[in-house]
């Protein structure tokens, strides 16, 4: 499924036009996205949670040298409570 089959889903389930759909879920990703920038966590009870994480790499790929650390940030997704069991047994 890809965002503009989620709008159209979205508009169906919800009675709005998908314009409005589109500018909810739009809305929604931001915020996400904001958050976990700002390094809060995201819950969405049954579905999942999203948060940044940071790893230590002792590989510099910017010039590629070995031995000096460098961390990087990267957004994490994890499933919980229902999409989890249907997603991983379904």
């Amino acid at each position: 499924m890809n965002k503009g089959e989620l709008v159209e889903s979205i508009a169906a389930k919800t009675s709005v036009t998908k314009k409005v759909a589109d500018q909810i879920l739009t809305a929604a990703i931001e915020s996400i996205i904001e958050s976990v920038t700002k390094g809060e966590k995201v819950v969405l009870v049954g579905f999942g949670s999203f948060e940044k994480r940071s790893r230590i790499t002792l590989i510099n790929w910017a010039n590629f040298s070995v031995g000096s650390s460098q961390q990087l940030s990267f957004p994490l997704h994890r499933l919980t409570g229902i999409s989890r069991r249907c997603i991983l047994h379904p």
